[in-house]
């Protein structure tokens, strides 16, 4: 569906798309919306948590320390949550 858009979508249609890749725990196309995500907005730290939260749910702690190794290597603060929002 996203392919098919008339124009180039926003980052933010990506970050729904791999906010739904968490829900359901579709690690493959996780990765690949995360990778799309973090070069359109490498600062954006919502793009590691969620990547990093899949791998969590997929029982790979390894990974998931890894992509916050690389948030914090590249200097990307986590965004603080917004009570009532989630």
């Amino acid at each position: 569906m996203i392919k098919a858009m008339p124009c180039k979508p926003l980052v933010a249609v990506w970050m729904a798309l791999l906010s739904t890749c968490r829900i359901c725990g579709n690690l493959e196309m996780g990765e690949h919306v995360a990778k799309l995500v973090l070069e359109l907005e490498p600062e954006n730290s919502v793009g590691y948590g969620l990547l990093s939260n899949i791998y969590a749910v997929a029982h790979n702690k390894d990974i998931c320390e890894y992509v916050e190794q690389q948030r914090k290597d590249r200097g990307v603060k986590k965004e603080p949550v917004t009570p009532g929002l989630t």
